[in-house]
């Protein structure tokens, strides 16, 4: 008997560091403390984003596309495959 495996692997979306580092740049944010003032988070929460600890949730993507307007979510995060 043959068994067939499927490799299911998960996709998480991460932010990309040097893209967000180049938004705070653009805009005069000088801190990680400002750029989450700015977002409407705490520090602690876009620290774990940042560093891919957890994923963005739909309310975060929500508040930085509110709070940056013309900064494309595409540009700023991306689909990783984990698995």
């Amino acid at each position: 008997m043959q068994s067939t495996s499927t490799s299911s692997s998960e996709v998480r979306i991460t932010i990309t560091r040097e893209r967000l580092e180049a938004l705070k740049s653009a805009h005069g944010i000088a801190s990680d403390q400002e750029l989450a003032e700015k977002i409407g988070v705490n520090k602690a929460t876009l620290y774990r984003v940042r560093e891919g600890k957890t994923a963005p949730s739909a309310e975060f993507l929500a508040r930085v596309a509110s709070a940056f307007p013309q900064a494309s979510l595409d540009h700023l995060f991306t689909l990783v495959r984990v698995g």
